[in-house]
Order: structure tokens, then C-alpha cells, then sequence
């Protein structure tokens, strides 16, 4: 398979990022030798052996994410060989989930403080931004708006803006094609504050063509936004640690990519719903199994908020809430039967049907059962036939 995998990636890196390529050749490496202990060349290739190929991977508790990238990278693999119909692809006949969808609890502690800000933490976000704070105010919010990455942000030429529309036109380095942005008219004024006033102060200003620019350079460059982010998150008081990978390096809650999460999380939220498949455009994702995640993520929300807030009545079904309590064993019960212990004079107590029949089919309550000259005054015969 490696001949077809070195073709592939030929076609597979023009525009992409090389971190990108690099990840794609790590897959296939993976998969390739994986074929090759099988003595499967790449034509052979059916969903059987994916499945059995994605199973290994899970019995050897690889990561979801791990699973997930591998499977996209092995489906465009074999898209390239010549398979395009979606039907015909062993990628597509069968559900990843069955191997992708158990976390272990690092992953779950992650996604479930991590992926999305909400809008007030936003708003904290853009408030607490460092100086210089009109560019970084502006970065933020043009992050939040347009749904970019960091490496497009930092690529923005104003020369391919159009203010009237709202709209700009980016090389992604990620996607390897030219995507379209949009942002909301909230951004314009201080959109226009930057670049009409604080932006042609800098000295770098005359040279460079793109939107945010340093003292220093023509362009942000991707991680100097990662640390204007951080920063932010530092100030506001929203940052925290979430856990350590493999290296020892710390993961933070609030990242630029979290930006992106974020509006894709708030775009799929009522009362304002947006559809799944115009996110997906707006995200520039290559497959909708892609963008389906945050999906999953405002459902996990909507059962938290209904598990909140959802109104309830006055009765409750629950037994144990809805019930009263047997004199005799002290259990609460629906239901409770009036024992007579005495009919002259007259005592009862209330009991479940459990303590009753034990009282009169055992000898445990004898104390509690009613003598024979009551029976007869009852008018009852206990005896069996």
C-alpha cells in the first residue's frame, strides 16, 4: 500500500498545512502496517477488515479523537483510489461511533469544561483583552464572528475585505482552499476603530497588507493570538487548566480555537437555531460528521437545562415520595390496609398487605392477631375448608 499512500499524500498536502500532512502520513503508516501483518494490499480493502482494523485500535484504547482522525484520513485514502460513491466506499458501511464513542475519563472532564464559552464569558473575554486592547478587542470578536482559526485570522488581507457586506475572502492553509467569512454589524464599529485609526499608527502599517499587524510584523502570527487569548482568559478570570497530555504540557480551557466552538455551539442553541448543514458550510468542513459534535454538545446541554428547570406539578409518581408508612415495619407503601387488632373495643392499625398476610399466616404476630370470640363477633371463619 505504500506506493498508493505516497500518491495520495502528492495530491493530498497542495494548500494544507504541513502539520496537516504530517498527521495524514501518520495515519496511513499506522494503517499500512496494520494491511501489511495482514498480508492485505490496498485494493483489498473491504469494511470487514476497516472494522477489524478500528476494533484493534479500541481493544488497545487508543483515543476517540485518535479513531475518529484515522477513520476521516483512511475514507479520503480511499476516496482517492477511485471509490467515490459514498455507498461504495467500505469507510462509509459501518458507524465509527461503535469504536470511537467510548471516553476515557480525561477526555469526558475535558469536553465537558473545555470546547465552548458562553456568551457572557465572551463578552468577559473581549472586556479583559491586553493591550494593545482595540486590536485585541477586535481579533477576539472577529474570531468569534467569522468562526476562523487562528492561522486565518492571522492571514486576513484587507485588500479581500468587503465592509459594505460584511464579508472576507481567506486562504486557509488548514483546508488548502479560499473560504468566505462573514461577521455581524455589532463588529463594525469597533472594526472600523482599528482600521481607520489605531492600525495605520503602527510602523508596519505602510508594508503590510493584512488586517492585524504588530510593531514588529506584517501579520500576528498564530501563536502571539493564542497568547492575546490566553491572556484575556487570564484577566477575565475564566482560564483554568483542564489536564496534562502525554508530554506534560498543560491544556487550558480557553483557547483562539475555543472562539470557534463557541459560535458554532451558540449558532445550533435556540430560540435562534441554525441548520446543521449551513454550519457546516460556514465551518468550511469537508464532511458533516465533522460538524455533528456540536450537536452532541447542545444536547448534553439541553438535558442538563431541562434536568434544571424543567416545571413540575404537585404529585409525585415515586412511590417512596408518594406514599405513607406501615405502623407495623416502618416502609412506605401506596397503599395500607386497616388491621384490626381488637373489635370490642375497636383497634386497628395501618398496615401494607405484606405485614398483614404475615400476620395471619405466621406465627411471628400472634400478639397482633384477633382471638377466636372476636372472629365469631366478626361474624368470619379463618379456618380452610
Amino acid at each position: 500500500m505504500i506506493g498508493e499512500a505516497e500518491e495520495f499524500l502528492r495530491s493530498y498536502r497542495r494548500g494544507r498545512a504541513k502539520s496537516t500532512v504530517r498527521n495524514a502520513r501518520s495515519n496511513l503508516r499506522h494503517f499500512s502496517d496494520f494491511l501489511e501483518q495482514n498480508e492485505i494490499s490496498a485494493d483489498q480493502i473491504t469494511s470487514d477488515i476497516l472494522e477489524d482494523y478500528f476494533h484493534k485500535m479500541d481493544r488497545e484504547d487508543y483515543s476517540n479523537h485518535t479513531i475518529r482522525n484515522r477513520h476521516l484520513t483512511i475514507r479520503q485514502f480511499t476516496d482517492f483510489l477511485g471509490i467515490k460513491e459514498d455507498a461504495d466506499n467500505p469507510a462509509n458501511q459501518f458507524k465509527i461511533s461503535k469504536y470511537a464513542s467510548r471516553k476515557n475519563k480525561r477526555e469526558e472532564e475535558a469536553l465537558q469544561k473545555r470546547v465552548w464559552l458562553t456568551r457572557d464569558e465572551i463578552n468577559q473575554l473581549v472586556e479583559n483583552a491586553p493591550q494593545p486592547a482595540v486590536r485585541n478587542r477586535c481579533l477576539i470578536l472577529f474570531m468569534y464572528y467569522t468562526a476562523c482559526r487562528r492561522s486565518e485570522a492571522s492571514q486576513v488581507k484587507i485588500r479581500n475585505m468587503d465592509f459594505d457586506e460584511r464579508k472576507a475572502k481567506i486562504n486557509s492553509q488548514k483546508t488548502g482552499k479560499t473560504i468566505t467569512v462573514r461577521w455581524q454589524p455589532h463588529l463594525d464599529p469597533l472594526l472600523n476603530e482599528w482600521v481607520e485609526q489605531h492600525r495605520e499608527a503602527y510602523t508596519t502599517a505602510s508594508d503590510s497588507p493584512h488586517l492585524f499587524l504588530t510593531q514588529q510584523a506584517e501579520s500576528v502570527a498564530p501563536n502571539h493570538i493564542t497568547r492575546i487569548v490566553r491572556e484575556a482568559a487570564k484577566r477575565a478570570g475564566i482560564q483554568e487548566v483542564l489536564y496534562k497530555d502525554k508530554s506534560g504540557n498543560k491544556r487550558r480551557k480557553v483557547t483562539s480555537h475555543a472562539l470557534r466552538h463557541s459560535f458554532a455551539v451558540h449558532w445550533l442553541q435556540p430560540p435562534n437555531k441554525g441548520s446543521l448543514e449551513e454550519l457546516k458550510k460556514i465551518l468550511a468542513h469537508e464532511d458533516v460528521q465533522t460538524t455533528q459534535v456540536y450537536t452532541e454538545i447542545v444536547e448534553d446541554q439541553v438535558d442538563q437545562a431541562y434536568a434544571d428547570h424543567a416545571a413540575t406539578i404537585g404529585y409525585d409518581s415515586d412511590p417512596s415520595r408518594n406514599s405513607q408508612v406501615c405502623e407495623l415495619c416502618g416502609e412506605p407503601s401506596s397503599k395500607l390496609e386497616t388491621h384490626h387488632i381488637s373489635y370490642e373495643p375497636e383497634e386497628v392499625m395501618e398496615i401494607c398487605l405484606q405485614c398483614h398476610q404475615n400476620i395471619h399466616r405466621t406465627d411471628e404476630y400472634e400478639s397482633l392477631k384477633p382471638d377466636s370470640s372476636r372472629e365469631e363477633a366478626r361474624g368470619r371463619d379463618w379456618t380452610p375448608y
